[in-house]
């Protein structure tokens, strides 16, 4: 399989987690075996701009390369899982445009329609400041 694609700036272990799946047969396993520290500095939150354009085409190369032992159906639901974890990842990490783009092609895809439209209604800067004041917390700094 090689190592980490040095040429990815970001999404670097999801490559290497998909060829590792391309290469033979997945199992689950339902027992926890991986903590995952969730950073507000992790690179995937402070770069949600490089994120989308570093990890789509990454994803979208491997679906093309594979085109032949992935289904339509399958490659559909891929391309709009992506879209809406990046798309969340951007809309609420202040890149609202990319972020509803992203989802709406989720939903165009007609993946979690209704879930992904009521995210961008409540996690939308208005309601996240609503949510802020009615449950008395501090107004957070804002991404520049």
């Amino acid at each position: 399989l090689g190592s980490f694609n040095t040429n990815l700036a970001i999404a670097e272990d999801q490559d290497f987690w998909i060829r590792l799946a391309l290469a033979g047969p997945v199992a689950h396993i339902p027992v926890a075996m991986v903590r995952v520290h969730e950073r507000a500095q992790s690179l995937s939150r402070r770069h949600y701009r490089k994120t989308a354009a570093i990890t789509l085409p990454m994803v979208l190369g491997h679906l093309r390369d594979n085109s032949d032992n992935v289904s339509r159906s399958e490659a559909r639901l891929i391309r709009a899982t992506r879209y809406t974890a990046l798309g969340r990842n951007a809309y609420v990490g202040g890149a609202p445009f990319l972020g509803t783009w992203l989802l709406m092609r989720a939903v165009v895809l007609g993946h979690q329609p209704f879930t992904n439209l009521l995210y961008l209604i409540f996690s939308s800067a208005p309601a996240r400041w609503a949510k802020r004041r009615l449950l008395g917390r501090p107004a957070l700094a804002s991404h520049s």
